[in-house]
C-alpha cells in the first residue's frame, strides 16, 4: 500500500511541471506588460513636468525677443517627439506627441502614445492642462 501513493505523487509532479511550463510564458508576458506600463507612466510624468517648467520659464520671461526659440531649445534638450509651441499675446501653448518604443509595441505592433497639451496664461500665471 505504501508504493501506490508514491506513484501518484510522481504523476502529480509531472502534471505540475506541465502546468508550470504552460503558464510561464503567460506570466512573463504579464510581467513585461506591467513593466511597460510603469515605464510609460514614468515617461508621461517626466513630460508633464518638463512642459510645466518650460511654460513657467516662458511666463517669467515673456518680454524676451526670442522666447519661442528658447522654449524650443529647452524642450529639445529634455524631450523627444513632435513639439508645437504657440505664443500669443495672452498665452503660451505647448503640445507634444510622442510614441515611445517598448516591449509591448514590439510584440503586439501597437504603440502607446503620449499626447499632452498645456496652456500657460500671462494674465493669471496659471497653467492649464487640456
Amino acid at each position: 500500500m505504501k508504493s501506490r501513493p508514491q506513484k501518484q505523487s510522481l504523476n502529480n509532479k509531472g502534471q505540475s511541471l506541465v502546468v508550470f511550463v504552460i503558464l510561464l510564458p503567460i506570466l512573463l508576458l504579464f510581467m513585461a506588460f506591467i513593466f511597460e506600463l510603469g515605464n510609460i507612466t514614468y515617461l508621461k510624468n517626466k513630460y508633464e513636468n518638463e512642459i510645466k517648467s518650460t511654460i513657467e520659464y516662458g511666463l517669467k520671461h515673456q518680454e524676451d525677443e526670442n522666447l519661442e526659440s528658447k522654449l524650443n531649445r529647452l524642450l529639445d534638450e529634455n524631450l523627444e517627439g513632435n513639439k508645437e509651441i504657440n505664443i500669443t499675446e495672452s498665452s503660451i501653448e505647448i503640445h507634444i506627441t510622442h510614441n515611445p518604443n517598448g516591449i509591448y509595441s514590439e510584440l503586439f505592433k501597437q504603440q502607446f502614445e503620449i499626447n499632452l497639451t498645456y496652456i500657460g496664461q500671462f494674465a493669471t500665471g496659471k497653467i492649464i492642462k487640456e
